[in-house]
């Protein structure tokens, strides 16, 4: 006859024997440290870091911790904290040394880890009497057109309300299910819809269907548009801080105009003296005017050029005796040939003049 093999139910228990326990133990100084060494190994070699993590926050609220803040704690820091305090809520008779290092450890362990969240008081939005009203406005309208179409009628949608984005995001949610239902009940995959749909027939389902489709477009059409966020304007002083230019030339005695008048300007005069090239700037929006950003103008239109001057001593004076009008007729009287500017403004360019 076989042998039976006698199965072990626990296997820790029978490798390492049951949970320490200490009624009618005596433990004294001699076999403390014992004690104590081999009951820690047992729950080291048997016990998961999640036990060990509970039986340190049972010993901690009991000795005045909150739980809050022992519990963010994470695992891994727990496990020889949580086996010792096992032993003492299990009735080991710990020595004071073991206590304080246990109380010390706590409270290291939640300075550590615990974190205290800002409280956020959330406001709820309130529902004003207008904002009921107008959805009500449009539920019955909609549901109108519905009981229109299921008589046979034709119906013209006309949403009698402008509704804001939630509003409209509400009439949505409420009528998405009954699309999908409609959808499910044409595939004619679900008996229970095409017994209740039956007496409509397929026409009246597509015509509801085109009809929240329509209902749909024209909330979005009804949605009252944001207005474009105004640009932020930049102070003259901080748009020409890094515009890099000439101030003064002693050759040809000229000498720049402040660089802010550029800003806003609908016209600049501007000369290159290392190249001869004089170029005169056109604002392309009149209303803005010339913009700078680092040593580039900005916002000229494509009229703007530049012509090589021969005769700088008496071609500039003209310049900067011209009016606004005139300076049109000086510069296209110049005997050169015009060319596109960039825009680049470098250390060679005096700024000659605004308008």
């Amino acid at each position: 006859m076989a042998r039976v093999k006698k199965r072990v139910r626990n296997t820790d228990d029978y490798l390492y024997g049951p949970e320490p326990i200490w009624d009618n133990v005596v433990v004294n100084d001699g076999n403390y440290n014992e004690h104590l060494s081999t009951s820690l190994n047992w729950y080291t070699q048997t016990t998961k870091n999640t036990d060990k993590k509970k039986w340190f926050i049972e010993w901690a609220v009991e000795n005045g911790y909150d739980k809050k803040h022992v519990s963010c704690i994470p695992d891994e820091f727990t496990q020889t904290a949580g086996s010792v305090a096992r032993l003492i809520l299990r009735g080991f008779p710990a020595r004071d040394k073991n206590v304080d290092w246990l109380h010390s450890t706590a409270n290291e362990l939640v300075s550590k880890h615990y974190v205290e969240k800002p409280t956020i008081h959330v406001v709820d939005k309130p529902t004003t009497d207008s904002f009921d009203v107008k959805l009500n406005n449009v539920f019955s309208y909609i549901d109108g057109l519905v009981d229109s179409i299921l008589w046979g009628d034709v119906v013209t949608v006309s949403i009698p309300e402008v509704l804001n984005g939630v509003q409209i995001k509400s009439v949505v949610d409420f009528y998405t299910p009954q699309v999908d239902e409609l959808k499910l009940a044409l595939s004619g995959e679900d008996d229970q819809l095409n017994e209740a749909y039956k007496p409509h027939g397929k026409i009246i389902l597509k015509r509801l269907l085109k009809l929240y489709d329509e209902i749909f477009s024209k909330l979005e059409l009804v949605k009252p548009k944001r207005k474009p966020r105004a640009k932020k304007k930049i102070l003259p002083s901080k748009q020409v801080e890094k515009l890099i230019y000439m101030q003064y030339h002693d050759g040809y005695e000229l000498k720049s105009i402040n660089p802010e008048l550029i800003v806003g300007a609908k016209k600049l005069v501007a000369f290159n003296t290392k190249t001869r090239a004089l170029a005169i700037y056109y604002a392309d929006d009149v209303e803005l005017g010339l913009q700078v950003k680092g040593s580039t103008l900005k916002n000229f239109s494509d009229e703007s050029g530049s012509k090589t001057i021969r005769n700088v001593e008496t071609k500039i004076p003209e310049f900067l005796q011209a009016a606004t009008a005139t300076t049109d007729d000086v510069f296209n009287k110049t005997k050169a040939v015009k060319k596109n500017v960039t825009g680049r403004i470098n250390k060679d360019t005096i700024l000659i003049k605004v308008f």
